[in-house]
C-alpha cells in the first residue's frame, strides 16, 4: 500500500512539475498606441509577468554545463498570435566578472518544441526589459521588445518585414585594394563555411557614440563611466 501511495505522489509532483514549467506569463492586450517603426499589421501586443518568467528562469541550467540539456520549457507568443514551447538555457555572453557584478542581466537560447525548427535568443534585465529574436525554416524570423524603453510590461511581437526601411545606408570608405584583393577567394567561398558547429567565445570592446549610449544604455542609475 505504502508502495503504491509513494508512485502516485511521485506521478502527481511530476505532473505538477510539468504543468508549472509550462505556464504562459504572457496576455493578449489591446494595446493600440505601439511603436512607430511598425509598417505592417502584422504584429502583436502582450502583457508580460516579469516576475513569473524570471522566478522560471531562476533554474534555467547553464548551457555549457548541461550540454544541451535542460527541462525548464518556457512559452513566448508569435507574431501570429500563437504562443510556442521552448526548452530554454542560460546562455551568458558576458565575462564572469562582469556577471556575478550585474546579476540582473542574463541572457538566454532555447529550442522550439512546437516547432522543432525554431530557436529563440533573449535577455532579461532590470534596465531595459526583456528582448527576443526567434529564427525558424517555417516562419519568418520575428522579435519581441518593450513597446516603449519605459514600459517593461507590455511588449510587441511582431516579423522583421514589418519594419520601415530607413534612409538608404551609403558607404563613402573607399577600398578599392580590398575589393581587388578578396574577389577571387570569395566566389570559392560557400555558405557551408559559415557554420562548421563549433562554438567560439570572444573578448568584445563595443564602442559607440554617445547619442547612441544615451539611448540605449538603459541604466538611468549608472555612472558615467558605466554608461559610456
Amino acid at each position: 500500500m505504502k508502495k503504491h501511495l509513494l508512485i502516485w505522489i511521485v506521478m502527481l509532483v511530476t505532473i505538477c512539475s510539468g504543468f508549472a514549467q509550462n505556464k504562459n506569463h504572457w496576455l493578449k492586450t489591446t494595446q493600440s498606441q505601439v511603436s512607430s517603426r511598425l509598417s505592417s499589421t502584422r504584429y502583436q501586443v502582450f502583457g508580460l509577468e516579469m516576475a513569473g518568467l524570471k522566478s522560471d528562469l531562476a533554474s534555467a541550467p547553464d548551457r555549457e554545463k548541461a550540454r544541451g540539456i535542460t527541462n525548464l520549457v518556457v512559452v513566448f507568443p508569435n507574431p501570429d498570435g500563437v504562443f510556442e514551447r521552448y526548452k530554454v538555457m542560460e546562455a551568458s555572453v558576458l565575462h564572469p566578472e562582469l556577471a556575478a557584478k550585474y546579476p540582473g542581466i542574463k541572457s538566454y537560447a532555447g529550442q522550439g518544441i512546437d516547432d522543432p525548427t525554431a530557436s529563440i535568443r533573449f535577455s532579461v534585465s532590470n534596465q531595459t526589459g526583456f528582448h527576443g529574436m526567434v529564427l525558424s525554416a517555417k516562419q519568418r524570423m520575428f522579435f519581441i521588445d518593450p513597446t516603449t524603453t519605459k514600459d517593461h510590461s507590455n511588449y510587441i511581437v511582431y516579423s522583421r518585414e514589418g519594419l520601415e526601411r530607413g534612409s538608404d545606408f551609403s558607404c563613402l570608405t573607399s577600398s578599392p585594394n580590398i575589393s581587388g584583393r578578396y574577389a577571387a577567394t570569395a566566389a570559392a567561398n560557400t555558405i557551408s563555411a559559415t557554420n562548421d558547429k563549433k562554438m567560439r567565445k570572444y573578448r568584445l570592446s563595443l564602442s559607440c557614440t554617445a547619442e547612441y549610449g544615451n539611448i540605449f544604455h538603459g541604466a538611468p542609475s549608472g555612472t558615467q563611466k558605466h554608461n559610456r
